[in-house]
């Protein structure tokens, strides 16, 4: 049976489950769950279950950093060789900024006063993007730079 309808308690079950780690893609192959399209198209058109999705979305980067956790004992362990480890924990950090960029991406943010870069020269301005991307900070008059998660 093809499920297209909203279902509470369904959308409940779905947001358990990725608030678990699981991504929707092999949530929605499970029979008896919607389509993925479904589901973008309850994220479209109810409220309530957009809002649940992104707290959801949450939980799920949350879940996906336990894992990481639980790689980086067993490679301590020496249950698990490091070259593997790092196959695995690239793949879950990219998985976790994509989920929630805001949170866990690679944003850098520079502090200046509206205006003030346009007032610099090249050198200057090169200055303040290295700085910027190495996360450095660096005083005034020079710019100050912080890398945010």
């Amino acid at each position: 049976m093809k499920v297209t309808a909203y279902d509470n308690a369904l959308a409940e079950l779905i947001l358990d489950r990725m608030a678990e780690g699981e991504s929707v893609a092999a949530i929605c192959a499970t029979p008896g769950y919607p389509e993925r399209k479904i589901v973008r198209r309850w994220l479209a058109t109810v409220p309530e279950f957009y809002a649940k999705f992104m707290q959801a979305r949450d939980l799920q980067a949350e879940s996906l950093q336990d894992q990481m956790i639980d790689i980086e004992a067993r490679v301590l362990s020496g249950d698990l060789e490091a070259k593997q480890a790092k196959a695995a924990l690239d793949s879950l950090q990219f998985r976790i900024q994509r989920l929630c960029p805001k949170r866990w991406g690679n944003k850098v943010e520079v502090a200046r006063a509206p205006g003030e870069l346009r007032r610099l020269s090249d050198e200057e301005l090169e200055r303040v993007i290295t700085s910027a991307a190495s996360g450095a900070d660096l005083e005034s008059p020079s710019p100050r730079a912080s890398r945010t998660h």
